[in-house]
């Protein structure tokens, strides 16, 4: 069975029909693999309304692209989308997993965030394939940060939905993701 993802985008705050400017080549080429709509931002934020151009169907798993929501926000959404028929990729406990410090941090101290290139040791690569094993969700981003005294800690995790992608290929991303996803080829 295909199950069909739908990616929603936050639309452009002026204009309702567009997608916001910080998603709209990622927009273009995510409609080359999946099902796309927007949400209005406007009214998402100001109202707390959720207004969307695609008509969600059963079966439809919706993956979220957009700035941050608070966890009763993205609730919302979730309750909206379930409402519809369909189901969040990223469900409520996973995207408060991924949001809520408490609930990864281990040690956030002595930091500082860049993008630079760096060199990984034989434990850095370790510490970065081991991260993954205590996430409780499925599609997330996890920082690293070197502490003062050189370890590799993780200084931030959060839900893949709202992270940008920070200077990484449009194209290859939803590559990846058409590959990647469960059924999204069948």
């Amino acid at each position: 069975m295909k199950l069909n993802y739908v990616f929603l985008f936050l639309s452009d705050p002026l204009d309702s029909r567009i997608p916001d400017v910080e998603y709209e080549k990622e927009y273009k080429v995510a409609s080359k693999y999946f099902s796309v709509g927007l949400i209005n931002q406007e009214r998402l934020f100001e109202d707390n309304v959720i207004t969307i151009t695609y008509k969600i169907s059963n079966d439809d798993i919706i993956i979220y692209r957009g700035w941050m929501l608070k966890p009763q926000l993205y609730d919302r959404l979730v309750t909206y989308v379930e409402k519809n028929g369909a189901k969040m990729f990223t469900n409520l406990s996973e995207y408060d997993y991924t949001h809520l410090i408490p609930n990864w941090v281990k040690d956030n101290s002595n930091h500082v965030k860049t993008n630079r290139k760096i060199n990984l040791s034989t434990e850095d690569k370790k510490v970065i394939m081991d991260a993954p094993k205590e996430v409780k969700a499925k599609f997330y981003t996890i920082d690293f940060a070197r502490k003062s005294n050189g370890k590799l800690v993780i200084m931030e995790m959060g839900d893949g939905q709202v992270s940008g992608l920070q200077g990484f290929d449009e194209q290859k991303f939803y590559d990846l993701l058409w590959e990647n996803l469960p059924e999204s080829r069948a």
